[in-house]
Parts: C-alpha cells; structure tokens; sequence
C-alpha cells in the first residue's frame, strides 16, 4: 500500500534514512491501523487490487490511505530510528555531525505525528461514509460491526485505548 519513497514524500522523513529501518514498520501499521478502519474485506480487496495492477482504487490509496499510512508508520518507527537492536544491546545512533534526542522530545514528536496519523484517519473513514456507494465491501464491514464501537491501537511504547465511533466516523 505504501512504500519507502511514498512514507518519504509524503512525511518530513529525510531521504538519506536508510529503508531497512522503515519497512517493518509500514507492514505492521498496516495491519494495527488500516485493516482496523478498512474493515477486513475492504482491506484484503484492496490488497489484491494492488498486487494485480488495478487501479479501482487509486483515489482512495493516494489520498487516504496512504497519508494515514504514512503517519502511522512514522510514530510506530520513531523510537526504533533513534534506537537500534545490536548484537551488543540496545543502542542509539550517532553522528559526529548530529545530537540525539532526549526521550521528552522524541515523546513530543511520537505524539505529533500521531495527530497527523489520527486527522488522516478521520479524512479516511468521512471518506469512506460518505462514498460507501463506491465501496460496498466497507459498507458491509460496518453492517457487521468488524469496526466496533472502540478499538484498541497499539502504539510503539505500548498500549492507547483510542475510542472509535462507527457513527461518526471519527477517532479520538
């Protein structure tokens, strides 16, 4: 649904970082964030739209999904850019022309870019309510409650209860 590149263009995430450190985590925000708001057939529909070149999609991929996508990405991946997992343990990374970050101010960035992650959200699911003509495979998901009335969102330090309204389309 989103590659490096896109994640790139789309967030402030420099060019120089390396992909390794981002694929991970737009596959699991995929699946933590995007199937939950796509509702399971609408997810897996799209899914294989994608892997056989079609195109019913495009408008909601590039302007919903994958801004969503890409935010949620990006606070999920935050800690684990500043941080790495070595042989030798935990470590941050270093340069001799850059200064880490303290945890207070990557937490401000994590929860910035879960703001964007969440407007996003919201832009897709109004989206959605208001097309469901278009997009049938979410009505029914709706119909059948596989977006409940809260959902629980895993973020990268833990867990955040975020309530959902099916009604109103909106996260909190």
């Amino acid at each position: 649904m989103l590659s490096v590149d896109d994640m790139k263009s789309i967030t402030s995430i420099s060019d120089n970082l390396e992909e390794t450190l981002l694929n991970p985590f737009i596959k699991t925000a995929q699946l933590l964030y995007i199937e939950k708001i796509l509702g399971r057939s609408l997810y897996e529909d799209i899914i294989t739209s994608i892997s056989t070149g079609g195109t019913i999609y495009k408008t909601l991929l590039e302007e919903h999904i994958m801004p969503c996508l890409a935010y949620y990405s990006l606070s999920d991946a935050i800690p684990f850019i500043a941080m790495r997992f070595e042989k030798k343990g935990i470590t941050k990374s270093n340069s001799d022309n850059s200064e880490n970050i303290v945890n207070d101010e990557m937490s401000v960035l994590i929860k910035r870019t879960e703001t964007s992650a969440r407007l996003y959200a919201n832009r897709l699911v109004s989206y959605l309510n208001e097309n469901t003509n278009m997009y049938p495979l979410y009505r029914m998901s709706c119909e059948s409650n596989v977006v409940g009335s809260t959902n629980t969102i895993f973020t990268g330090f833990g867990r955040r209860k975020s309530n959902y309204s099916a009604s109103n389309g909106n996260y909190i």
